[in-house]
């Protein structure tokens, strides 16, 4: 076996044996913290960190916080481990000299993730592998701890869509959660948030389009 499928393997191991590291969309705020951090294998980025997180040019939806779509009671927290569940330290995320001086964000190798809460309880999970491609033992492992009680769906080119601010590429057969893929990124969202923020969407466009 050659080095780059032993690191494939490697990966693949650390998402499928310490699934209890990682958070779910649809749990509690406390719950998800309590375990991130009963190990120290994940740490938050500080609040000075949030900002730039959420509307770094490498994040897909940041146009949706520039444009204030998200639900003005969202509180968005960001996260970070190795991918072998390895103790993290306040030193892991610190900002390189190089980003410091460009105002951009440091994403050391390893797990971003970004969770949004409505009234405490999860509600989108962005999970970002810096600097890979995610695999699809990733992408399974990631669906299949977001599930609940139902089964992922993968929309086909002749199934029909609902409209979406974020897009998704999954949906669960309850039709409660969606997902959207990304080369090295896995968004899981509530179809609830979804329509909430594409009545959003909506109502901004038709203030823009008054008067034409």
């Amino acid at each position: 076996m050659n080095p780059r499928h032993l690191t494939i393997l490697a990966m693949a191991l650390a998402l499928a044996t310490p699934l209890a590291s990682h958070a779910r969309v649809g749990e509690r705020r406390t719950d998800i913290e309590r375990r991130l951090m009963d190990k120290k294998t994940a740490i938050t980025y500080g609040n000075d960190r949030v900002e730039g997180k959420l509307t770094d040019k490498t994040v897909p939806y940041r146009h949706l916080a520039l444009a204030e779509v998200f639900p003005p009671e969202c509180q968005h927290a960001f996260y970070f481990k190795k991918v072998l569940d390895e103790k993290v330290t306040p030193q892991d995320i610190e900002k390189l000299p190089a980003d410091k001086a460009h105002q951009r964000e440091t994403y050391p190798d390893g797990w971003d993730f970004h969770i949004s809460f409505l009234r405490d309880v999860s509600v989108m999970e962005c999970y970002r592998l810096n600097h890979e491609r995610l695999n699809e033992f990733q992408i399974n492992g990631l669906l299949e701890l977001n599930k609940g009680t139902s089964k992922w769906k993968e929309l086909l080119d002749s199934d029909t869509a609902e409209p979406s601010v974020f897009g998704y590429d999954y949906v669960s057969e309850d039709g409660k959660l969606r997902a959207k893929l990304y080369s090295n990124m896995l968004i899981v969202f509530t179809a609830e948030l979804d329509k909430t923020m594409m009545k959003t969407v909506e109502s901004k466009v038709a203030e823009q389009l008054q008067g034409f």
